[in-house]
Parts: structure tokens; sequence; C-alpha cells
């Protein structure tokens, strides 16, 4: 049998979790730093600006994916959002068209570039990955 919850620690679960997302952007606009360091290192200044280039992209991806995902769930629970269904789908694909984009355009100036850009793409996840170890060492730690 499970015991319950006090409330002071339920409110502070809460109010920690709630600060993930918040947490996954900060930590992927700081991992953008070594990871272009070690692109200027491995492939030269044009790696290190493509790296650069994907983590911004990678971070208002991840934002604005975010904000859509919460837009919907407004929307499907009624809470007054006065933004429609179809704008916020079109604000989700239109973003993976402008980075398509420039992903085809870095490609024709330089292909190093390019895997930086994607390198930078991906640091959301890694510091989603790296969101879950904290939470879970947390939750160890603290017994959230």
């Amino acid at each position: 049998m499970t015991q319950p919850v006090e409330p002071d620690a339920q409110t502070a679960s809460e109010l920690f979790y709630s600060g993930a997302v918040s947490r996954i952007g900060r930590l992927t606009l700081w991992l953008g730093i070594p990871a272009a360091a070690v692109a200027a290192i491995w492939g030269g200044w044009q790696a290190a600006v493509g790296t650069a280039i994907g983590t911004l992209a990678g971070y208002e991806g991840f934002a604005g994916l975010s904000r859509a995902v919460n837009a919907l769930a407004e929307r499907i629970t009624g809470a007054g959002s006065r933004e429609s269904g179809k704008r916020i789908v079109a604000g989700v694909i239109g973003r993976y068209v402008i980075v398509g984009a420039a992903a085809y355009v870095i490609f024709t100036v330089s292909r190093i570039a390019l895997y930086g850009f994607i390198a930078g793409l991906c640091l959301p996840a890694l510091a989603m990955m790296c969101e879950a170890g904290y939470e879970l060492t947390v939750a160890l730690r603290r017994g959230l």
C-alpha cells in the first residue's frame, strides 16, 4: 500500500518538475559552447559556426514545440486559448521548413558546417537526457 504524499512534499515536487522545460532550454544553450569548441577543433571554424547555428535552431525548435504543446493542451481543455489549431500546427511545420532550408543553404556553402549544424540540432535531445538523469538523482536523494 502506498503512503499518502504530504501536501508540502507534493508542492515541492510539482515546483521542481515544472521547471524542467526551462532547465532543458538553458542546458541546450550551455551545451552549445563546448560543442562548438569541439567542432572547431575537429572541423575548423566552419564546423563551429554550423554548430552554433544548429544549437540556436535546436533551442528555438524545442522552445517552439513546447509552446505549441502548451497551446494545443489549452485548446483541447478549453482553457481559453485564442490560437486556432490550424495555426499551431502550421507554426510547427513552418519551423521544420525553415530548418530544412537553413540546412540546404549551409550544405551548399560547406559540408563540414552542415555536420556541425546537425550536431547542434541534436543538443536538445542531449539536454533532455541530462535532465532525466538530474530528475532521477533529485528524486532519489530528496524522495520527490
